[in-house]
């Protein structure tokens, strides 16, 4: 019932740092949560550095309105195509699926008469 719970401790890699927090397990005391080539995992503490390092976590507000200067939201980018060419892609693709089905039809069609003469 609490594998997915987790207590908030202090930062492994740095406890005196009040802004840096780590999540350990519940149900498996001294597991915590860390991240291993941006995946998260949980794993029993090993005591390096590295490990201390991949289960700390900065907690930072959110920035809903964009005033939080610690972390700023990506700048929206831009549409690679605007609506107005995506409709003409999406023309020219049944278009020339439609130009590829008739050649395909007609070809059976002579292929056919051929055969019947």
């Amino acid at each position: 019932m609490n594998d997915a719970t987790f207590r908030k401790v202090p930062g492994l890699i740095k406890p005196s740092d009040p802004t840096l927090v780590s999540f350990e397990s519940i149900n498996y005391p001294n597991h915590f949560i860390r991240h291993k080539n941006f995946i998260l995992y949980i794993d029993p503490s090993d005591g390096s550095d590295l490990f201390k390092q991949d289960a700390t976590f900065k907690i930072v507000p959110p920035n809903w309105d964009g005033k939080n200067p610690v972390s700023k939201l990506p700048k929206k980018k831009k549409p690679m195509m605007d609506p107005k060419q995506t409709a003409n892609l999406i023309m020219l693709i049944v278009l020339g699926t439609i130009a590829i089905v008739l050649s395909i039809v007609m070809t059976r069609i002579r292929e056919t008469r051929k055969k019947s003469s």
